[in-house]
Formats: C-alpha cells, structure tokens, sequence
C-alpha cells in the first residue's frame, strides 16, 4: 500500500480531541445554564409549521431528557442509556423539514428586523436549527453515554447511524452542531481503527516503516503524521499508534505486528 490517498476528508476534522469535544457536550447537556431546544412558548412566535407538526412531540422529548440528565448527573448510565434511547426515538419522529423550514423563515425574519429585535430572532432560528438536529445530537448522546460505560462496539454502530443521519443545511450551519458533528466523525474513526488495529497496522505498515525493516518507530510516526493528512483512516491511525506507543513497545526498538497484536489481544 502507498501513501494514503483515498478516504479524504476535511482537515479540520484532523485537529479535533474528538472526546474533549463530546465530553464538554455532555457536560453542558447534563448540567445546563438554557435548554438549547425551541420549547412550546417560543414556538408561538414562529409562522406556521413547527409549532404545530412537532409540539406534542417536542413535549415528550422535553421529559425524557429530563430524566436522562438526572440519571446521567447520578451516574446511573444503564437506565440513563435506555431512556436515551427513548429520546432517539421520539426525535425519529419530529417533523424535521418544516423545523428547517421554519429556521430559514426566522434567519431572513432576522436579516430585516431592526437591530434590536434581531439578536432574539436569530437566537430562536438557532434554537430550530438544533431541534433540527435532534436525530443526529441524541444518537451523539446515545453513544456518548455507551462510551462512558465502556461499550465500544456499541458506541461505534451509534456514532456511525448518527453520522448517517441527513442533517440540513440550517443545522450544520450553526457551529455547535458543526463541531460536535465533526467531533463524532473523528471518535468513530477512533473506534473502528482500535477494533480493527491488527489488519490496519498490517495494510499501512509498508508506506509508514521508511527504513523497512518490519517495525514502526516514534520519528517513522511523526513523518507519517505529515503524508497521512487528508486520509481520516490513515491519520487516526498514526495518532492512535502515537499516542499508544509506551503501552505498545516491548522495550525494542520500535512496534512490530507481534507488538499490535499482543496490545490488541489485552
């Protein structure tokens, strides 16, 4: 195999510490200052179809969250993960073009009104475009929650139906989603290179050991990390391999297959 060239992705995803990301989420979602989510009261403001399409909807999201932030605070992360799973159900369900619909309606609301007023129109259009979001953002709280209870596998499958969700264009324009989205693309990758770590090592092996002779060592990794960038797979690979390496080594002079799959096998 040669320099990674395929499975090209943003490089702003490179850069992302994908689990301070989704840990800060969680954080703010468990314990936070303003429910991000439209609520009914201020659904009244918005002409037309959110308020009406979603409201019974958005109402039993409203207590299950709920409960899910009290049992999460509590670390009661089984009960708190079944009743995340209740939450992804309900957002299934949510009208999601008329949300998007509606948020378009209040950002062009905002471009006209005066300056006092639009600050509030475009926190409500901001306010739609998270609800919007609803079925990526609780799937990203599913696996976050099956993270914390080490549940690797089971994180990645969510991660991966999160990121398969169609998410508008009203949604991803609003940069807490943008990121936390990003963030979730980086932490599944993780997750499938340490699943997959022994086939990987062996598949990329040939183009990171330059000096070829069958181990992989820290400046052979650092010169990797340069021609990886661009490839999702072969970068988080190389960080994973980086960051591990003192775990990985026996006390030879760099890691071999034998190496991996001693690691792996623990």
């Amino acid at each position: 195999m040669g320099t990674p060239m395929d499975n090209q992705t943003p490089r702003r995803v490179e850069a992302i510490d994908a689990s301070a990301v989704i840990e800060e989420h969680m954080i703010k979602f468990a314990f936070p200052s303003d429910d991000s989510r439209i609520n009914i009261e201020q659904a009244s403001m918005i002409p037309g179809g959110a308020r009406n399409q979603n409201r019974s909807v958005l109402s039993h999201m409203r207590e299950e969250s709920g409960a899910v932030r009290e049992l999460f605070q509590v670390r009661s992360l089984p009960m708190a993960e079944s009743a995340q799973g209740r939450v992804v159900g309900l957002a299934d369900q949510l009208d999601i073009r008329a949300l998007a619909r509606d948020a378009r309606t209040m950002r062009e609301l905002a471009r006209r009104s005066p300056a006092g007023k639009a600050g509030e129109v475009r926190e409500l259009a901001d306010r739609l475009s998270l609800t919007a979001a609803s079925p990526f953002i609780e799937r990203a709280r599913l696996g976050a929650i099956q993270l914390r209870q080490g549940e690797e596998d089971r994180a990645e499958q969510t991660f991966g139906e999160a990121l398969k969700v169609n998410l508008p264009a009203e949604a991803m324009a609003v940069d807490e989603i943008a990121r936390l989205h990003d963030a979730v693309f980086v932490r599944h990758e993780e997750l499938k290179v340490k699943r997959s770590l022994p086939e990987l090592f062996e598949a990329n092996i040939e183009w990171i050991d330059s000096s070829k002779d069958g181990k992989v060592d820290r400046s052979e990794l650092r010169e990797a990390a340069g021609h990886a960038r661009g490839d999702i797979t072969a970068s988080t690979l190389v960080r994973y391999l980086s960051s591990n390496y003192d775990n990985i080594d026996r006390g030879s002079p760099g890691i071999d297959f034998d190496d991996i799959k001693r690691f792996h096998s623990r």
